[in-house]
């Protein structure tokens, strides 16, 4: 809990400062008592500490209940058959979030991808994060159970062990253009008429291996517009001994005040 309250503190006490500094502040030293400005201004003073973004509140959750030890997602199966990736999903328009843990096997937008092995565990849910937006605005508000955060965390750290999940073998690849190398494969990403995303895995000599597509998604209204976020290619990771590429698509809210879905990801195997 003392990482939590570290970063509450740092919260409160900024926001101390702004209030402090609606007052009648004392005279500076060497300043003249009717009003003059001071002879001799203080140098270099000490900036008041920055609230810590509300999105930090939601990891310091998930750091604590991990002990420290968050895992290094994505994750892939021994067996090459599953992935396990931490997801954080803002509320609303907020920047706090839930965070949960989904294990996928092939496209989360396809219905297949949810099978009988696919998992999807929650850490902070959303009523932590209610407590969380209630305590940043200065509401009485308790802290989320740490024993409750710490369980979860113990049963899904318990699972990825027995399912022998490792990191992906290389870091994360940026998907910018239309083709992007990955290991041996190509991923091309190209946007249709409609400004759905289509992802193709290329073989070297371009032969189409799998496709996919993404459609856009209506997600909330901003007064009386509907938002509509566009799919968009973020990254990839390769895994050169189990042969599988994954691939993970963002959202482009297209205006302010949307709010985004959670990232799709998609895994395919390579020859």
């Amino acid at each position: 809990m003392s990482v939590l309250l570290r970063v509450f503190g740092v919260a409160a006490i900024a926001a101390g400062s702004v209030v402090s500094g609606c007052g009648t502040q004392p005279s500076p030293p060497g300043a003249d008592p009717h009003g003059e400005r001071p002879r001799d201004p203080p140098r270099n003073p000490t900036p008041a500490p920055k609230p810590a973004p509300p999105e930090s509140l939601t990891m310091a959750l998930v750091d604590q209940a991990f002990g420290g030890a968050t895992p290094a997602f994505p994750l892939l199966a021994s067996n090459g058959n599953q992935v396990a990736m931490g997801v954080a999903s803002p509320i609303g328009g907020s920047a706090v979030a839930t965070y949960r843990v989904i294990t996928f096997s092939n496209w989360t937008n396809m219905s297949d991808a949810w099978g009988s092995s696919a998992v999807d565990e929650p850490i902070v849910d959303a009523t932590m994060t209610t407590m969380l937006l209630d305590r940043a605005m200065g509401e009485p508000a308790p802290l989320p159970d740490p024993r409750l955060l710490a369980d979860r965390a113990a049963a899904i750290t318990k699972r990825l062990r027995a399912g022998g999940f490792t990191p992906f073998d290389g870091p994360a690849i940026a998907l910018g253009g239309d083709d992007t190398a990955v290991g041996p494969v190509k991923l091309r990403t190209v946007h249709g008429a409609d400004t759905e995303l289509i992802v193709r895995l290329l073989d070297a000599g371009d032969r189409e291996l799998a496709v996919n597509t993404i459609q856009p998604r209506a997600t909330s209204l901003v007064g009386d517009a509907t938002c509509v976020a566009t799919p968009v290619a973020r990254r990839a990771w390769f895994d050169a001994h189990h042969k599988r590429v994954l691939v993970e698509i963002g959202w482009h809210a297209g205006a302010d005040g949307c709010v985004l879905p959670d990232p799709e990801y998609g895994m395919w195997p390579t020859p």
